[in-house]
């Protein structure tokens, strides 16, 4: 689409009369050079100079099969004509409505003067004829100078407003279908990586599931060959080779159950049994089994509970496994220093919680890594991870299966001094003791 300015708008003089193409030459052509003179004259003269009309670029056709060639002409070299000034009466070619019509076939946004003397036509049949149209006007000969320039004007600028709203019209519905082809092309994308996902996940639960099997039976026959050995002093130089065996399985099959929890979670089939939990047992439970790991590091392990903290609504096994999580790595990531765990209630506006803050006087965490931590497969460093190992699992998993029982784990740390990781977990509504809970 060409778009033609106010002054550059071309009309086309379709008319067996060369009289009429000089009439009309006259109000819509430029000015010539004598005319301009003539006007400064005047001016000098009088005062006052004639006012100025916008300029057309005039074309002239004498019959209708010349101005159905001059039009094609225009529209491939993309200079359409704006406007046409059509004679009803055109002897012996076309007459004026069968020229219109042949014109709109080329160019359908022509606007056209019809320009006649006589009643040759009724509005019915030239409605018949040429349809419906806004682009048309009727001009009866003879004509006065205003109305063609009013004409020439107004019909000039509704082509060029029309150019425009086609033009606009024409970007938005590229950029609807761009945009409408850019969400296809997200939901391909986005289905191709739920898919992806799913055979991820798929694939690990199946390979866990196949390495579970055969390291149980590994580390079976490695606890009979065990416990033969304790009893047999011809064998006791076998324990410390057994003993690494053992710690190496249970290693394993740790990290194996961990990529079995997250597949789980990420899959939607981690079902939880939330009950009541007695606080106090629990969290003796858990200080009990991480002594060992806090002893390996020459690190003391310290509990206190508030009194008020007394039982909390969760999964018991599941809460157990983030809560030992996080004892496990305070101990892990701290040599001959303090590890404690510390639980409190905390009571909002709207729901008792209970706190359970395991701090630690370890190496601790940089800002900027903290955001990290609960990312899956995700450790804050190399080389960190080279030293301590580990997956990157057991935070992520412990932050999801706390999630799902309606909490959340936040993280304080300052690099070098320690760090502070807070499970928020709801209170159990009554602070009755049911008689299936044990103490």
């Amino acid at each position: 689409m060409t778009r033609i300015g106010a002054a550059g708008h071309r009309i086309l003089i379709v008319d067996d009369n060369e009289a009429i193409h000089h009439d009309l030459r006259k109000i819509l052509a430029p000015s010539t050079r004598l005319e301009q003179t003539m006007d400064e004259e005047e001016e000098i003269l009088f005062g006052s100079r004639a006012p100025q009309v916008s300029q057309f670029e005039i074309g002239s056709a004498f019959q209708g099969q010349e101005a159905l060639a001059m039009l094609r002409k225009a529209v491939r070299e993309a200079r359409p004509y704006s406007l046409a000034f059509v004679d009803v009466r055109m002897p012996p070619g076309w007459d004026g409505v069968e020229t219109t019509r042949r014109l709109w076939e080329v160019d359908p946004h022509l606007q056209v003067v019809l320009c006649t003397a006589y009643t040759d036509y009724s509005w019915n049949e030239i409605l018949e004829q040429l349809g419906e149209s806004h682009n048309f006007v009727i001009l009866k000969k003879p004509f006065e100078t205003i109305e063609v320039t009013q004409l020439a004007h107004a019909l000039t600028s509704k082509r060029e407003a029309m150019e425009c709203a086609r033009a606009h019209t024409f970007e938005l519905e590229t950029e609807v279908h761009q945009r409408r082809q850019t969400e296809r092309d997200l939901v391909t994308a986005l289905d191709a990586a739920e898919e992806a996902n799913r055979c991820k996940r798929d694939f690990l639960s199946n390979m866990s599931h196949e390495f579970r099997t055969p390291l149980n039976a590994i580390l079976g026959y490695v606890d009979m060959i065990a416990e033969d050995a304790r009893h047999s002093s011809a064998a006791a130089s076998l324990m410390p080779m057994l003993d690494k065996v053992q710690l190496a399985g249970r290693h394993l099959l740790e990290l194996i159950n961990d990529i079995l929890d997250m597949s789980r979670i990420e899959s939607g089939r981690m079902n939880l049994q939330p009950s009541r939990i007695c606080v106090e047992t629990i969290a003796r439970e858990a200080v009990a089994l991480a002594t060992p790991l806090a002893a390996k590091r020459g690190n003391s392990l310290t509990f206190h509970q508030d009194p008020a903290a007394s039982w909390i609504e969760a999964d018991e096994t599941r809460f157990r496994q983030c809560l030992l999580n996080l004892l496990g790595n305070a101990c892990k990531f701290t040599s001959s220093g303090v590890v404690s765990l510390d639980v409190r209630k905390f009571s909002s506006p709207d729901k008792d919680w209970i706190d359970w803050t395991v701090r630690d006087t370890g190496i601790g965490i940089a800002p900027h890594q903290i955001p990290r931590l609960f990312q899956p497969f995700n450790q804050v460093d190399s080389a960190i991870t080279r030293k301590y190992g580990g997956t990157g699992l057991g935070l992520a998993i412990s932050q999801r299966l706390c999630s799902m029982m309606g909490g959340a784990i936040s993280v304080e740390s300052r690099l070098g001094e320690g760090s502070a990781f807070t499970i928020r977990i709801p209170a159990s509504p009554s602070s009755k003791e049911p008689s299936h809970v044990r103490t």
